[in-house]
């Protein structure tokens, strides 16, 4: 299809949606007509009605997403256009404040359509002062003629000022944000677009991760509250409370986990688990593992209204002041049993590659005599990575190495050594393991 065709149609639809729209909605207004032409109700025939719009506005757009931000602003327009006019007393004739639809797919074609398909220009009249203008004057002539007549006419035209100036509002407005959001600012860092898809698997991410977190925490208090139990078996019973709610959470999440652990590690024995460090939820991966452990955490995480109050519950050690003020407490948990949890590389990666490894992790191994469990993940970056707050679902490979000996100089002979050997041994792992991980058969 020529540039030329499509010029004509987009113009077209900017004329047949908005009339259909108009004429329908006048439409629905007579119920008499309504129940002789469909034998239903005005509210079936709304409904009806927006599923014809939602489907005409795909066709135009033939993406979902912008069908969708279209859509929702014009029902935004009509909810505070509707509202209004209850508030004035002549809402109950609903085709009036469907009049400002006229407005909004009039716009629509200046609008969305030209900065979806012709570039930037289509968004640079929201930020125009003739465009604001227009706006402002529309606004306040509409509510003057609302306010001052009694006469119904003069209404009605008062209410069809201010559904246009909602209309053209909330469509320059809201879509531009949206389309920000969702398309031009991601572009611009090198991220593909975002989908509806992703928005609704990151915000029930999000939703499991909080609220797991805040019943975590009542229940830990509850278990605290235990006064008959003496307090190492209260402890035990909340790190296994720990335990299960992270297998839920990476059960329920959209995100498929494949654990390799050729050795069958139990964990039985304390050891120092290393890992690296790519995601959010790199945590929950690690606590699923085995419920006797416990993690070195930074003020962010200790002090955070989120994860703080588990931090506490739980023992965690907060080592941003150094180690050496915590290594006591640390070794009084290891004789009980625990294991300890530490990502050397300190913070999450902002790339696909393993950064420098800090040396904390193997002096703790080396002072207190602990085997090292290396685990690397694959593919948690691209579920919730750093300085992104949305994710999306993904397949993700978490593969658990053999132990490494306190007595196994392979990989050194003191604790800096081993930072550097382990890391390359890891940072070599990684490079075979992302190969099945970001395949799309592994993806699928």
């Amino acid at each position: 299809m020529n540039s030329g065709l499509k010029k004509i149609l987009y113009t077209l639809s900017w004329i047949v949606l908005p009339g259909l729209m108009f004429f329908l909605f006048y439409l629905i207004n007579q119920e008499s007509l309504c129940f002789f032409i469909m034998g239903t109700s005005p509210g079936t025939v709304s409904i009806v009605v927006a599923l014809a719009v939602l489907i005409v506005l795909y066709l135009i757009f033939r993406n979902f997403e912008l069908t969708i931000i279209a859509f929702l602003s014009t029902l935004l327009a009509f909810i505070v256009t509707a509202g209004i006019g209850f508030f004035f007393g002549i809402g109950r004739d609903v085709s009036v404040p469907w009049i400002s639809i006229y407005g909004f797919n009039l716009f629509l074609g200046t609008s969305v359509l030209f900065t979806f398909h012709h570039g930037e220009r289509g968004m640079k009249w929201s930020s125009a002062a003739g465009f604001q203008l227009t706006c402002l004057v529309l606004l306040v002539t509409g509510f003057l003629l609302l306010s001052i007549t009694d006469n119904r006419a003069g209404k009605f035209i008062g209410l069809a000022l201010t559904g246009v100036a909602n209309t053209l509002f909330y469509t320059v407005y809201f879509q531009r944000i949206a389309y920000e959001q969702l398309f031009s600012k991601r572009i611009e860092r090198g991220v593909k677009p975002l989908t509806f898809l992703q928005i609704i698997q990151t915000l029930w991410t999000y939703f499991i991760l909080v609220l797991g977190s805040g019943l975590l925490g009542l229940f830990g208090l509850l278990v605290y509250a235990l006064l008959f139990l003496d307090i190492e078996r209260r402890k035990v019973i909340f790190h296994y409370m720990v335990m299960y709610y992270s297998r839920f959470f990476i059960w329920i999440i959209p995100m498929r986990a494949k654990l390799i652990n050729e050795t069958q590690e139990k964990f039985k024995k304390p050891a120092v688990l290393i890992s690296n460090h790519q995601s959010l939820i790199d945590t929950t991966l690690m606590f699923r593992l085995c419920p006797r452990a416990i993690i070195l955490t930074n003020d962010w995480v200790y002090y955070s209204p989120i994860f703080g109050h588990i931090s506490r519950l739980a023992d965690f050690y907060n080592v941003s002041a150094g180690i050496d003020r915590v290594f006591e407490k640390l070794r009084g948990r290891v004789e009980e049993g625990y294991s300890i949890i530490v990502f050397p590389e300190g913070t999450r990666s902002r790339s696909k590659k393993i950064q420098r490894f800090h040396r904390g992790a193997f002096y703790i191994a080396e002072k207190l005599e602990m085997d090292i469990v290396p685990i690397l993940f694959c593919g948690t970056d691209e579920v919730l990575k750093k300085d992104e707050f949305w994710g999306k679902g993904y397949a993700i490979i978490q593969k658990i190495f053999p132990r490494i000996k306190i007595t196994d100089i392979n990989f050194g002979e003191n604790y800096s050594k081993r930072a550097k050997q382990v890391r390359q041994y890891l940072a070599k792992e990684y490079e075979q393991v992302k190969e099945e991980c970001y395949s799309s058969s592994f993806q699928r």
